[in-house]
């Protein structure tokens, strides 16, 4: 009896092209998940595992922008989809012109799937200052920055409370000068509500006159005023005397290092069609790893 070769105890003929082995489906895999059935002829159950595979990791970035999930949590979703998927599309087959079109048609399926998840669940950013310390660590500190994760469906349902990291651009708020004029986006705790009136004194926080006491979403730290030569040249700050006047639809910012910080204090309030998602997980580095304070 003729020893098979090893294509054909792969299960498949071997085409001189190797491409009836298995290996090739890995890597293609890896690009366009789903592509190792669809390239041993069966398309439709390609395309399931693909839909699958990108559902699972919408779970698992939703898991990941979900405060009080451990990072490892959605870690672990992502690579047990990974994994499944890789092992199920680990078979033969062949490159011909229908699945090598499919192929480009994943590869360009799978920008628009990351930027809707970046756009609608959640998007990573990178802290870039010290301006938030001692909550996220920026660059130029010993270490490496924090990178963060916002929500981005969180304030589709509700409003910003006071004490939420959030996330908000900077297009529209005249007060802030970017290079080049280019969008940014800025880390800030909201301190003030619509309609209030914000004084800093002392390192304390008064609302409408009222002390704000420390907790409830407002770190136990001091936050201070601008000196009064700065203040009076702010830009953007709305004030009654020594009163940041909140508008409607706007919100307060601060830094935590208030020292530091360029927020409300200088360029005004961050209207709230500004606001794009709420800071939720510190996902790097691994010693940082959780929902920030």
């Amino acid at each position: 009896m003729r020893k098979p070769s090893p294509d054909e105890a792969d299960g498949s003929p071997d085409d001189g092209g190797g491409s009836g082995k298995r290996w090739p489906a890995v890597p293609l895999s890896l690009l366009a998940p789903g592509f190792g059935h669809i390239r041993a002829g069966d398309t439709a159950r390609g395309l399931a595992s693909f839909a699958y595979f990108q559902l699972a990791v919408a779970v698992a970035i939703l898991l990941l922008a979900t405060p009080g999930v451990p990072v490892l949590a959605s870690v672990g979703i992502w690579l047990a989809a990974l994994t499944v998927m890789l092992i199920k599309n680990f078979r033969p087959g062949k490159m011909t012109l229908e699945p090598s079109l499919l192929l480009v048609a994943l590869l360009l399926a799978g920008a628009p799937i990351a930027l809707f998840h970046q756009q609608f669940i959640a998007h990573p950013f990178k802290v870039p200052t010290a301006a938030m310390e001692p909550t996220l660590m920026g660059e130029g500190q010993e270490g490496t920055p924090d990178h963060v994760i916002a929500n981005m469906l969180h304030y589709r349902f509700k409003k910003p409370s006071r004490g939420d990291l959030i996330v908000f651009s900077t297009s529209g708020i005249e007060a802030i000068v970017t290079e080049n004029g280019e969008e940014q986006f800025y880390i800030k705790r909201v301190v003030g509500l619509p309609g209030e009136q914000i004084h800093l004194s002392g390192g304390s926080i008064f609302v409408d006159g009222q002390a704000l006491e420390k907790g409830g979403g407002i770190p136990p730290l001091d936050y201070f005023d601008l000196p009064a030569r700065i203040r009076r040249v702010s830009p953007g700050a709305k004030m009654d005397g020594d009163n940041y006047l909140v508008g409607p639809d706007e919100y307060f910012v601060l830094g935590d290092h208030s020292q530091i910080s360029a927020d409300s204090r200088l360029w005004g309030n961050v209207p709230a069609a500004n606001i794009v998602g709420k800071l939720t997980k510190i996902y790097w580095p691994p010693p940082r790893w959780g929902t920030p304070r």
